[in-house]
C-alpha cells in the first residue's frame, strides 16, 4: 500500500466515520461520546487509512462493550502529534492478550460470552497505518474495566 497524503478536516472526518458506525452504536445502545480539542484541525495525512483507523478502534469499543455501556473519543494536539484516544467501559483485555493484539488474525478471547466474530486483521491494520505515518500505537486494559487504545499521528513529519 502507498500513502496518498491530502489535508483534511479531522473533526468533519471523525463525523464521517461515526456516521458510518451509527447503525451498530444504536444496535448496542451505545452513543459516542466525542472531544475534540479546539486546535485540533487539519492533518495531512492519508485520509482513507485515517477513517479505517477510527472504524476499525471504534467498532471494536463497541463491539466488546455491553449494551448501554460508554465509548469516547477524545482528540487533542500534544508535541506536535495528533493524539485520538478511543476509550470504553468494556470486557478489557489482559495484559498476557495485550501483546498479542496487533498481531494478523489474531483475535484475543476476553470472554467467553463474547460472541464478537471478526477475522482479527483489524488491529494488525490499525498499527500498520499508524506506523506508515510515522506515529504510534498503544493500549491500556484491564479485565473488566474497558480499554484505552490511544494513537498519536506526526504534524508535519509527511508534509514534503
Amino acid at each position: 500500500m502507498e500513502l496518498r497524503p491530502e489535508l483534511f478536516a479531522v473533526p468533519e472526518t471523525i463525523s464521517e466515520v461515526l456516521e458510518i458506525i451509527l447503525p451498530l452504536s444504536v444496535e448496542k445502545c451505545i452513543k459516542p461520546e466525542i472531544t475534540i480539542g479546539k486546535e485540533v484541525d487539519l492533518l495531512y495525512a492519508d485520509k482513507s487509512m485515517f477513517k479505517q483507523i477510527l472504524y476499525n478502534l471504534i467498532s471494536n469499543a463497541i463491539k466488546f462493550t455491553p449494551s448501554g455501556g460508554k465509548v469516547f473519543l477524545k482528540a487533542d494536539i500534544i508535541n506536535d502529534n495528533l493524539s485520538i484516544s478511543v476509550i470504553d467501559n468494556g470486557i478489557g483485555i489482559s495484559s498476557e492478550n495485550q501483546k498479542l493484539l496487533f498481531e494478523p488474525f489474531r483475535q484475543v478471547d476476553s470472554s467467553s460470552s463474547c460472541e464478537c466474530k471478526g477475522t482479527g486483521l483489524g488491529l494488525a491494520i490499525v498499527k500498520k497505518f499508524v506506523k506508515m505515518h510515522n506515529g504510534h500505537i498503544n493500549v491500556q486494559s484491564e479485565i473488566g474495566n474497558g480499554s484505552i487504545f490511544t494513537f498519536t499521528l506526526p504534524l508535519n513529519k509527511l508534509r514534503k
